[in-house]
């Protein structure tokens, strides 16, 4: 009986220490929390003209989208884009720069998909300033129909918009005229008031001034003879013909300029840069 009774507590411990000793239930890891919604930020730049916005699909590789602008003249109201690049229908869009960035839009024109080459553009000449850029912009809302700021949208190439910056200062038969400046006197001006300035390394038949120099100083271009406003000597007005092929106008044999730091009629920040940069007098000499 005694034995009997110590082999049942033998067992019943055993039991025991198996219980304790052996696996225990894995306990489930808790449930992961659901990951919060991705916000794609919105693109940054472009105020009132909507350069920060992204197209609504996605974004062409450079090879799909491109365009090729040279200086020119404007002529018959109009400037030509060399060629644009599209992977589906949009457009080329003219617009003036403005604190050396694209400012308002003065022209457009549609484009299909594919590659479009010597494609005129119609532009509010008068409002033309001496650097413009065509930027390629997609036709995302009605079809045909040119809506922006609204569907039709910049094109982008990861984050850079496709525009190019070119020169094409006058439209045809451009306006010399004086202006006036205290401290200065009178000086050579354009139609719309925009300072006019020679370079002395210059020659009556050869720019010395292209390439990056152009890009800070735009020549004054025109695709018809220049006409003289009042204060201005005719028989001082001509033109050359610059290394692109285009025109630019001289003035008592001097080519005329544009200086990129000038952001409005009557600025004369050029003046004596270098010691080789003058606004114009009206006999035609530099302004010291």
């Amino acid at each position: 009986m005694k034995t009997t009774t110590v082999s049942m507590f033998v067992l019943v411990v055993s039991t025991l220490l198996l219980a304790a000793c052996g696996p225990q239930p894995t306990q489930a890891p808790p449930a992961a929390s659901p990951s919060a919604p991705t916000r794609t930020p919105a693109g940054s730049g472009g105020g009132d003209y909507g350069y920060g916005a992204s197209p609504s699909t996605a974004s062409p590789s450079a090879a799909a989208a491109s365009v090729m602008a040279s200086d020119q003249s404007v002529t018959g109201g109009s400037v030509t884009i060399q060629e644009a690049r599209l992977d589906r229908p949009g457009w080329i869009v003219i617009h003036i720069e403005a604190d050396g960035k694209p400012g308002p839009v003065i022209g457009y024109a549609a484009i299909p998909a594919g590659t479009s080459r010597n494609v005129r553009v119609s532009i509010e000449a008068s409002k033309a300033t001496p650097a413009l850029f065509a930027m390629l912009h997609y036709d995302e809302g009605t079809s045909g129909a040119y809506e922006f700021p609204g569907a039709d949208v910049p094109v982008k190439v990861g984050e850079q918009i496709v525009m190019m910056r070119f020169h094409a200062a006058a439209a045809d038969g451009t306006i010399i005229k004086m202006g006036q400046k205290e401290g200065l006197g009178a000086f050579l001006v354009d139609s719309q008031g925009r300072t006019l300035y020679l370079f002395l390394a210059d020659t009556p038949t050869r720019s010395a001034c292209s390439g990056g120099c152009a890009e800070n100083w735009p020549p004054l271009l025109s695709g018809g003879a220049a006409q003289a406003g009042e204060g201005v000597q005719a028989s001082k007005l001509g033109s050359l013909t610059r290394e692109d092929g285009t025109t630019q106008v001289t003035y008592n044999g001097h080519p005329l300029y544009y200086f990129a730091g000038d952001t409005q009629a009557g600025d004369t920040n050029g003046q004596g840069i270098g010691g080789k940069w003058y606004v114009v007098s009206p006999a035609g000499e530099p302004l010291q």
